[in-house]
């Protein structure tokens, strides 16, 4: 039985006015990417390993870590100039290569590169005697201001977020800067061991001073 062109033009209008009496579905927020719990263990191990300093009196030196990690550069900063707070350029990629194992070191370079296309934000300080400090004031004011009002030998640190060759293998790379601006930099490599803990087991730098 075919519908007169009328009926068919009702029958339309009909399904468009139901369609839209339907309700809107909620929008689904979307989650910013930042590190995660095994990020922090990565990190925490390797402050422990390169620059807490063991103390348990008020005057022990404090690390004041960048909330958010740095980023591979998007240009070349020797034509360009860097953004505030730099960035990742071929020279620290390259050391992190040197950390990585030989194996993977082509792949998990990529990897690293990709993973660090963008700042992540990292969720909480790991451990003692660290304090988080915003990257937009980290960003604004030197190392030796940030550090006025804190013991001596504190440093302000940041981190690039850590790829992962392989479950029980990490690579990231690290800066820290004292109020002398004394700038110590490099990568490491990490292996988680049997009891759960990650371990610094190879290290590349200091990255060359300009």
């Amino acid at each position: 039985m075919r519908l007169p062109g009328l009926a068919v033009g009702a029958l339309a209008l009909a399904l468009a006015v139901a369609a839209c009496d339907q309700p809107v579905p909620p929008l689904v927020a979307l989650r910013e990417p930042s590190l995660d719990a095994r990020d922090l263990g990565v990190i925490a191990a390797l402050l422990d390993a390169r620059f807490r300093s063991g103390q348990t009196d008020t005057k022990r030196p404090r690390l004041l870590l960048i909330d958010t990690t740095v980023a591979v550069c998007a240009a070349d900063p020797v034509v360009f100039s860097p953004p505030p707070g730099g960035c990742l350029d071929r020279q620290w990629i390259r050391l992190v290569s040197e950390a990585l194992p030989p194996t993977s070191r082509r792949t998990a370079t990529l990897a690293f590169e990709a993973r660090n296309a963008r700042r992540l934000p990292i969720p909480g300080p790991p451990g003692a005697e660290v304090t988080f400090i915003s990257a937009t004031l980290a960003d604004s004011l030197s190392a030796p201001v940030l550090l006025a009002d804190h013991p001596p030998g504190s440093q302000v640190v940041t981190f690039s977020a850590p790829v992962y060759p392989s479950s029980r293998v990490a690579a990231l790379a690290y800066r820290a800067v004292d109020a002398h601006r004394a700038v110590a930099e490099g990568a490491a490599r990490l292996e988680l061991r049997m009891n759960g803990r990650w371990s610094v087991v190879a290290t590349a730098g200091p990255r060359p001073q300009e």
